[in-house]
């Protein structure tokens, strides 16, 4: 990718996204400046907030958090009980605290580190799995999980042929829904 296709991509990338890019395609060299000033826009330049943020949002969503860190996680997998409807009725698991884990992934992925994209990435999965029903009603948090994923599996190295194309059918189909034909056509080729 060139210099000049990023800068064009610029305004539309997240942060983490365009500093991934730069690193891969432009090299540490020739975008130094550029990538310092970034970070130090981003929670990753900003470590003693992040750290009170992270205790904050991972307290948040402690009730969820123990359950996707549990020896059971594989159980309710395996019997099809990983989702927001079972997990409700089950262990009280709210929409709420869904959101709130979100939250933490989000403030994980904001520290731009290698592990924390990792964490990121894999608490934005069990998200996936627990809102598979969603999308009909919590359409827009269904999405950030989505992009949020997107994000993170591009930046870790994920290759084209292991992003899960489920995921950007099934963000597809939502954007669909939720805006018009005429809209979706913005979007990209049909």
């Amino acid at each position: 990718m060139s210099v000049n296709t990023i800068k064009f991509m610029t305004p539309y990338l997240d942060p983490h996204l365009l500093l991934f890019f730069l690193q891969t395609n432009a090299g540490k060299e020739a975008t130094s400046k550029l990538q310092d000033q970034i970070k130090s826009r981003l929670l990753m330049g900003k470590e003693g907030e992040a750290k009170k943020l992270e205790e904050s949002a991972k307290q948040k969503a402690s009730k969820i958090l123990s359950l996707v860190n549990s020896a059971e996680l594989e159980t309710l997998r395996s019997e099809r009980r990983f989702t927001l409807g079972s997990l409700k009725s089950e262990k009280g698991i709210e929409i709420e605290d869904c959101k709130h884990l979100l939250t933490y992934a989000k403030v994980l992925y904001e520290q731009g580190t290698e592990k924390k994209y990792k964490e990121a990435e894999k608490l934005l999965f069990h998200l996936k799995e627990i809102l598979v029903n969603e999308s009909q009603t919590n359409a827009d948090l269904v999405l950030q999980v989505f992009w949020g994923l997107l994000a993170c599996q591009i930046i870790n190295g994920k290759g084209r042929d292991s992003l899960e194309l489920t995921t950007l059918r099934k963000m597809r189909e939502i954007i669909e829904r939720k805006y018009s034909a005429e809209g979706i056509k913005h979007l990209g080729p049909q």
